[in-house]
């Protein structure tokens, strides 16, 4: 006859074998656990190594540019550990932004033509803890990253203004010369950059047309946004063109309520805002400035930081990527974006500034500029 007492005990023993497995699982997912932040941290290594090597390729410094990357990899610690790079993990080469692919640099050439980008590897051999008890010893962690060499593309916050190329770069060159003429194909140099950095309110200039300095019949340099054509030839619909919200696009601070949000940049298409609105213009840059009263002429103390469209032409039809679109009455193609200083308000000569510099920061491009930038694209 079956009896009860028979199995007096086993639960026990039951218990006990499924605790020493449990305690095994969790022990096992800590190290499984431990195996992900060590991947993580490699790709640090390799993200920082790349990004480095990347900054040596923009600037030219192709001597040393290797050794530069795998210091970098190397100060990224995983588990308070070095990880493994070296100058061979570290490679210049083409990355093919259509196809997302990399092809290395014949011997490894740092200073080829076509060069790009540069794709760097790190590893580390992370010893298992608690996974020995299953027979895990050792894994190797690796990851591999590229980063490219572009250019500084669309931004965000440009006030409704767009100020022309050839204003620009007759601020650069008082006098023309052979190498930098006043036209669209003419582009800016490292160094033109850095002339525009160093000026101040001396070279001085209006945000705004006078009226007898336009490129057309009653345009002001008053812009819309968001474009009405993007460099990829994407088809828009412009913003309201109302006195109200001009004026809050000009003086409200960036990322508050009112401030233009429309990233734009470089081959994008502006449709022109017609009239002059002096007074919603002084309105805006009284805002901007903190300027209360109605003062007829004012000085923003301190001088406050805008971007501004810079204009390469004016025309009755936008043109991109293949697409046409008319503009009514015109638009203006955004060459570059550029970093002003807002001095004040002239009653006669309107909003006063000066050119601070190119935006430096924005989106990742491959389209030609002077400000270089790199990514990570993998």
């Amino acid at each position: 006859m079956f009896s009860f007492s028979n199995r007096r005990g086993s639960t026990m023993v039951l218990v006990g074998v499924s605790l020493i497995a449990l305690v095994g699982v969790m022990a096992l997912s800590i190290d499984m656990g431990r195996m992900y932040l060590f991947r993580a941290q490699v790709h640090v290594s390799a993200d920082a190594a790349a990004l480095a090597g990347a900054d040596r390729m923009g600037r030219k410094l192709y001597t040393g540019a290797a050794d530069t990357a795998v210091a970098y990899g190397l100060a990224n610690k995983v588990e308070k550990t070095a990880p493994t790079i070296t100058t061979a993990n570290v490679i210049p080469g083409v990355w093919d932004f259509g196809a997302r692919t990399f092809t290395p640099a014949a011997g490894g050439n740092w200073s080829a033509a076509a060069n790009n980008a540069v794709k760097a590897t790190s590893s580390y051999t992370a010893g298992y803890r608690f996974g020995q008890i299953f027979g895990f010893t050792s894994k190797v962690r690796a990851a591999t990253s590229i980063a490219a060499v572009g250019y500084v593309g669309s931004s965000n916050c440009i006030r409704p203004w767009s100020v022309s190329y050839e204003t620009l770069l007759k601020a650069i060159y008082p006098a023309s010369t052979p190498g930098n003429p006043y036209n669209a194909a003419y582009n800016l140099s490292v160094a033109d950059a850095l002339a525009l950095a160093a000026f101040t309110s001396a070279n001085w200039l209006s945000l705004k047309y006078d009226g007898t300095t336009s490129p057309g019949s009653g345009t002001f340099g008053a812009v819309l946004q968001p474009p009405t054509l993007t460099a990829a030839g994407v088809s828009q619909s412009p913003g309201s063109g109302s006195a109200n919200i001009y004026r809050d696009q000009i003086g409200t601070a960036c990322n508050a309520p009112g401030a233009p949000t429309a990233r734009i940049g470089p081959g994008d298409w502006l449709e022109q805002n017609s009239g002059n609105m002096v007074g919603p213009s002084k309105q805006g840059v009284a805002d901007l400035c903190s300027i209360n009263g109605n003062p007829q002429n004012f000085t923003c103390n301190p001088a406050q930081p805008v971007k501004i469209a810079i204009y390469s032409t004016y025309a009755g039809t936008a043109t991109a990527n293949g697409v046409t679109k008319n503009c009514s009455p015109g638009c203006y193609q955004v060459k570059y974006i550029g970093a002003f200083a807002v001095t004040g308000w002239d009653k006669d000569l309107q909003v006063l500034g000066y050119f601070s510099s190119l935006v430096t920061s924005g989106s990742f491009t491959t389209t030609a500029g002077p400000n270089r930038k790199i990514a990570l694209v993998q």
